[in-house]
C-alpha cells in the first residue's frame, strides 16, 4: 500500500524553482528463515530540491531521506540503498545500506563558453556548456555491515547539447571510487 504527493513550484518572478515529494509505503516482508515472523515494514521517503538564480550561475540544493521503521531482521531489499549517480555519486550503486539514510547535494551552476557543435542540416549546438561543480555526502544509520556515518563525496559535472545531456565524474571520500555517469535532464525522465 503507497501512499505519497509530488510539488513543484516557481519561486517568485525569477527563474528558482522548488520541488518536493513525499510518500509512505506499507509492505509486509517475508521472513528470511521459514521460522522466523513475517516483518511489518513502514518507509517513508522524502526529496526536496530548491533551485535559485545567482548573478554569475545556479544553487542547487537536494535532499532526499528514507528510512524503514522495522526492528525485526529484514531482506536486504527492503532496507535503505544509497549510492549511485543521483543518491551517492562516487559509490557503487546501491553500495551504502542501512535503516535510515539521508543524501545531500550542493551543487553550483556556471554557464561558460565552448566549441559550438554543428548538426548539419539541423543547425548548431550553442558555443556554450554548463559546469557544475558539486559536493555530496549520504548519511546512513542502522547498516547492518556497521558502517554508518557520513559518505562525503565530491565531484563535476557538465551539462550540454541544448542542456539535454549531463556528463558526471564523482570521487567518494570514504572508501569510494571514481565514478562516471551520463544521464538527460530530468524533464525527460517521465518521458523514457
Amino acid at each position: 500500500r503507497r501512499l505519497g504527493w509530488e510539488r513543484a513550484l516557481r519561486l517568485g518572478a525569477g527563474d528558482g524553482r522548488l520541488r518536493s515529494s513525499f510518500g509512505v509505503t506499507f509492505a509486509e516482508a517475508a521472513p528470511i528463515s521459514a521460522a522466523g515472523p513475517t516483518a511489518r515494514v513502514l518507509r517513508p521517503r522524502a526529496m526536496l530540491e530548491l533551485e535559485r538564480p545567482l548573478p554569475r550561475g545556479r544553487l542547487l540544493l537536494r535532499t532526499l531521506a528514507a528510512g524503514v521503521s522495522a526492528d525485526e531482521a529484514l531482506p536486504p531489499q527492503e532496507l535503505v540503498l544509497m549510492g549511485g549517480p543521483i543518491s551517492g555519486p562516487g559509490y557503487g550503486f546501491q553500495s551504502l545500506v542501512g535503516g535510515v539514510g539521508v543524501s545531500q547535494r550542493l551543487e553550483w551552476q556556471a554557464r561558460v563558453p565552448f566549441v559550438p557543435i554543428s548538426l548539419g542540416r539541423f543547425g548548431r549546438v550553442p558555443a556554450t556548456l554548463v559546469l557544475a561543480p558539486y559536493l555530496h555526502g549520504v548519511w546512513l544509520d542502522r547498516s547492518p555491515s556497521g558502517e554508518h556515518g557520513l559518505f562525503p563525496a565530491v565531484g563535476l559535472a557538465t551539462i550540454g547539447v541544448f542542456d539535454l545531456l549531463r556528463l558526471d565524474v564523482a570521487r567518494g571520500l570514504r572508501g569510494g571510487r571514481w565514478t562516471f555517469s551520463l544521464d538527460v535532464t530530468r524533464d525527460l525522465w517521465p518521458v523514457l
